[in-house]
């Protein structure tokens, strides 16, 4: 009996130790046609970049990963999109005539797109392929030219939008040819559903340990991470998580970015805005890309596939790279959001004949989480973690971040002062003063100061 009470407290502590209120994870979530190591290297990108331009901030991150969705070559990923596509739960703003067209055109284009990788499966000739091709980008044309130039005030041609479909139909063909893989749709849906809960999974973990978690999500990556957001929405129990949740959104083909703060960047002449119902362009490339049509002219790519890459594009690109290290920085301060924690009990001291307090705490939104050590009242406004205790206490504080040690005897301690965190606002534990046999607790670890009585444990 006594080998199991002393498993129980071991595994507690270890339970606890996870907790950890300043520290942050970063992903990255990947797009079509993306293998696992092309995945790593941008990880690899991002967290390079952020090391060098902001240390500080870089301290704070723990897990460096990938919310890796698997690619099963372009023609598989981008039927896969299509159907996060047509289960898009929220609709894009002020695209009234987009979405009143949307489902014509997303069934069309399912039918269409099943068609043109099908030929390719079955290894039709390449002339019935590209004529397959060129069929479906002029009937797509014909659908789509009012609403793409609803959507972006443009006066684009029906020759114009053809001749976009059919580039990037041509290069699909290539790129399927090597790679298309037969799969039914369910089981497409059902692979996907997979890599969601894996992300889910280890997002809820990471989150329940006191964690930020910050995505960059590239293409159909952002697909992926609006989805898990709107599970949470889903989940009432799990809905407070989308606070602990930030992400920065590149080249997306969903039409919102999940949390109405979080920012998201789209070159002008990246292929996605192809997409139908996606977000609108809200950057100029400084790069720009051509091709060479029949006769031989060269055509600047209204909608090129090159721009599209997130490591030889937007990471290449200095406003962009800026821009999402930046606010990556915002996201990884722990001063950007809120404790999960709450004040549960007050734990009333004594010291040479002198009264103060220590805390037990609770989660706020979760009861299922459970920190039931003492643990130092640094101040209301601060995080919860563990430190080196240099007096034998349980070493928990709730504190600002920064700090590492808690002593009770320094240089500049004054006779009103109890304990001592070594973090830069060198915050302390003091004595209160009892009132007819009662002490008040401060407004900070409580809405209305609340009278409680003096006992010593």
């Amino acid at each position: 009996m006594k080998n199991i009470i002393y498993l129980l407290l071991l595994f507690s502590s270890i339970l606890y130790a996870e907790i950890d209120e300043r520290k942050s994870d970063v992903y990255f979530a990947n797009g079509i046609n993306t293998d696992e190591r092309d995945a790593k290297k941008s990880i690899d990108k991002i967290k390079t970049e952020f090391k060098k331009n902001y240390p500080e901030g870089y301290k704070s991150v723990v897990n460096w990963g990938t919310s890796y969705n698997h690619t099963h070559g372009i023609g598989i990923d981008l039927y896969e999109s299509m159907l996060q596509k047509i289960y898009e739960d929220k609709p894009g703003k002020n695209l009234v005539p987009f979405i009143f067209n949307l489902t014509e055109i997303a069934d069309y284009f399912k039918f269409s797109f099943k068609g043109l990788i099908t030929k390719v499966a079955n290894k039709a000739p390449r002339e019935v392929v590209t004529k397959y091709a060129s069929d479906v980008a002029k009937n797509l044309a014909k659908k789509v030219t009012l609403v793409y130039n609803s959507k972006y005030g443009k006066n684009f041609t029906e020759e114009q939008i053809e001749l976009m479909f059919e580039h990037v139909f041509n290069y699909l063909i290539d790129e399927t040819v090597s790679s298309y893989v037969s799969m039914s749709e369910e089981e497409i849906l059902a692979e996907e559903q997979a890599d969601v809960t894996e992300h889910q999974t280890k997002y809820i973990k990471n989150i329940r340990d006191g964690h930020r978690v910050i995505i960059v999500a590239h293409s159909q990556g952002n697909l992926f991470t609006n989805r898990i957001y709107q599970n949470f929405e889903i989940l009432e129990k799990d809905k407070w998580m989308q606070s602990y949740i930030k992400c920065i959104s590149l080249a997306s083909p969903a039409n919102n970015v999940i949390g109405a703060e979080f920012p998201y960047m789209t070159f002008d002449n990246d292929m996605i805005q192809l997409v139908p119902d996606s977000l609108p362009t809200n950057a100029t490339n400084p790069k720009r890309y051509s091709f060479t049509n029949a006769v031989g002219e060269k055509i600047e790519t209204l909608y090129s596939v090159e721009a599209h890459s997130f490591l030889s594009s937007y990471m290449a690109t200095d406003f962009v790279k800026d821009a999402v290290l930046g606010v990556m920085d915002i996201y990884t301060n722990p001063d950007f959001y809120s404790s999960q924690w709450i004040v549960k009990d007050y734990k009333m001291r004594k010291k040479n004949d002198r009264t103060y307090f220590l805390i037990t705490m609770k989660h706020e939104h979760d009861s299922s989480i459970v920190m039931g050590e003492i643990t130092y009242p640094f101040t209301g406004a601060g995080k919860l973690y563990h430190v080196t205790d240099n007096i034998g206490g349980t070493g928990w504080v709730h504190a600002s971040p920064g700090g590492d040690e808690v002593f009770d005897s320094w240089e500049t301690k004054t006779e009103d002062q109890v304990f001592m965190l070594n973090n830069e606002k060198k915050e302390t534990v003091d004595f209160v003063e009892p009132i007819t046999g009662c002490i008040v607790i401060d407004d900070m670890w409580s809405n209305n100061s609340t009278e409680y009585c003096v006992t010593t444990q």
